[in-house]
């Protein structure tokens, strides 16, 4: 079912497309399409992909900043931005054509130099962020009006993986479960899950039910039960069961299945009538609520580099545990994340710190309050408001 009054997009895109489906529309009845190549380039038919590129990355500060966000800056080991990287390793498993990029407005000239190869009319501009919820829901309107039978890939602008080629393994095998799940009333959510090795309070965990397929290193589970960042003594519980994953925040459902579930939990936060100004996660306002939701098992290694310390943890190790890019001398200095720019950085006996200098700005904090970067970045904000930040 095609919304009233929407046709499919002409050359121009689908950026300002707005249908979405009719209350209970297609029911029982969502398209399920297998990973069936295309063309020579290996994608799957009918699969879209969303990068999710919004918010201002506040906790890279003093690197980040709000005219020039986390995701388009060189953090790479090619001095690509991570934005640039996740879009290379859809190319695999997804049309150039089909892929979308939701960020603000304010970013369309960063989107045109880092992403030339973007059709027209891909990137989708957001006015306002109001979480991933929103911005996705964005993108599935997007593809349901193109496409009513379309599938929708979620991926976060942040995240390194280790293989384009796992990944792209990952995602047909994700998209075949997709297409084997009885149809039920609640649209299937498919999630990718990968091995939980520490109690990391800030990321989603997942812990599996019912294998329903597997293949090779490849796993499909439906999900007993999804936390989002549960906090630290929980966190411990989880991976001492040895039953839980992290959720990579990579997801897919069918365009119209997620409007449905939008629809369902969280009324109209996708249209600009009904919006509020509060962010809502799809993590908390879907993942945590649905009833169908599975799993697949990633064998790829996978890092969310939502701050300093787990960005670091990327950098080549110089001795002493201590990881750094840029001019550094340290003496007695050990298990220190060091980021120089057009300076030298010495240290004299310190451990375990976070040193980012950059040509205005200097941070230096504890690496168990990475996390709380973000926190100063907006204290900042509000003792020096004319400051660029």
């Amino acid at each position: 079912m095609r919304p009233a009054g929407a046709g499919l997009a002409g050359p121009g895109g689908i950026a300002d497309s707005v249908g979405k489906p009719a209350p209970g529309a297609g029911r029982r009845q969502e398209c399920r399409r297998t990973a069936r190549q295309e063309g020579g380039g290996g994608s799957v038919s009918g699969l879209y992909a969303v990068v999710l590129a919004g918010g201002r990355g506040s906790r890279f500060w003093p690197l980040s900043r709000e005219d020039k966000p986390k995701p388009f800056l060189p953090l790479g080991e090619d001095g690509a931005s991570q934005l640039s990287a996740t879009c290379r390793r859809l190319e695999g498993v997804v049309d150039r054509d089909r892929i979308l990029v939701v960020a603000g407005a304010a970013h369309a000239e960063h989107i045109r130099e880092q992403l030339p190869q973007l059709s027209p009319g891909r990137f989708l501009p957001e006015t306002q962020g109001r979480g991933t919820a929103a911005a996705v829901a964005l993108a599935a309107r997007a593809v349901y009006r193109e496409d009513p039978g379309g599938l929708l890939l979620a991926c976060p602008s942040d995240h390194q993986i280790s293989t384009a080629e796992e990944f792209s393994a990952t995602v047909r095998f994700a998209v075949d479960c997709h297409a084997r799940l009885p149809a039920e009333d609640e649209p299937a959510t498919v999630v990718l899950g990968v091995e939980a090795r520490s109690p990391t309070a800030g990321y989603g965990y997942i812990v599996g039910g019912e294998v329903i397929e597997e293949s090779g290193e490849l796993q499909c589970r439906r999900v007993s039960r999804f936390v989002e960042k549960p906090g630290q003594d929980a966190a411990v519980a989880l991976i001492e069961s040895g039953e839980a994953l992290w959720s990579t925040g990579i997801f897919l459902w069918s365009a119209e299945g997620f409007l449905r579930l939008m629809e369902e939990y969280l009324g109209d936060l996708d249209s600009e009538e009904g919006a509020s100004g509060e962010e809502v996660s799809v993590d908390c306002g879907i993942l945590e609520k649905t009833t169908g939701l599975v799993v697949v098992t990633a064998p790829f290694s996978w890092t969310d580099t939502g701050t300093w310390d787990r960005y670091g943890l990327q950098l080549a190790e110089t001795g002493a545990g201590n990881r750094v890019r840029g001019n550094f001398v340290g003496l007695d200095t050990r298990d220190c994340i060091v980021l120089a720019g057009r300076r030298i950085i010495g240290t004299v006996g310190v451990k375990d710190l976070i040193i980012v200098e950059t040509d205005d700005a200097v941070l230096v904090c504890h690496r168990d309050s990475a996390g709380r970067v973000g926190e100063l970045a907006k204290e900042i904000d509000s003792v020096r408001p004319n400051e660029p930040s």
